[in-house]
């Protein structure tokens, strides 16, 4: 297998986590307009390691409400982050990267980008493409046997409901990371 060389950075073109190209002057010409509605995050869901894990060493956290923080104020924390250096118009929701191909010529990527709203699928280029996807943005139940036929409630924490009330309940864990 020939690997391509990394490109060198000719301007300050970053692809987003939501598959958005950005500058940080704003979005690039090219790109569709961003979704501004946020996540809804649940509260009885939460890390399994211990939360000062979640912040940047320069805009350190010291307050967790606990070791393993809820995910809902762990996306308080980012999205007040967010807020607080204007990073929010760097980010599209409801976008997905389809694919991403090498171009020699202008070495760089030419990304394809779908909007999960229109359908809508524009492409374009970036000198620098970072995989940010999340292994959770596709998730799937595990292959259990009978997992179809199981009367109970299934909750996976990339999906949470936060309607369902586990008080007094027997839960069992499958793959806790």
């Amino acid at each position: 297998m020939v690997r391509e060389p990394i490109p060198r950075v000719s301007e300050d073109k970053v692809l987003t986590d939501g598959g958005a190209l950005s500058t940080p002057a704003g979005p690039a010409p090219r790109c569709h307009s961003t979704t501004k509605r946020l996540l809804t995050i649940p509260s009885r869901c939460a890390c399994d390691v211990p939360s000062h894990n979640y912040t940047w060493s320069f805009e350190p956290k010291l307050d967790w409400s606990a070791v393993y923080a809820s995910s809902k104020e762990i996306f308080a924390y980012f999205n007040d982050f967010a807020r607080k250096y204007g990073l929010h118009k760097y980010v599209k929701t409801r976008h997905q990267v389809a694919g991403a191909t090498w171009n020699r010529e202008k070495g760089g990527y030419d990304v394809e980008i779908k909007d999960l709203e229109s359908g809508q699928t524009v492409v374009d280029h970036c000198d620098i493409l970072v995989n940010a996807g999340g292994i959770l943005n596709n998730w799937q139940w595990p292959a259990i046997p009978g997992i179809d036929k199981y009367k109970g409630t299934l909750l996976h924490t990339a999906n949470w409901d936060d309607n369902v009330d586990l008080t007094g309940r027997n839960v069992g864990l499958i793959g806790n990371g």
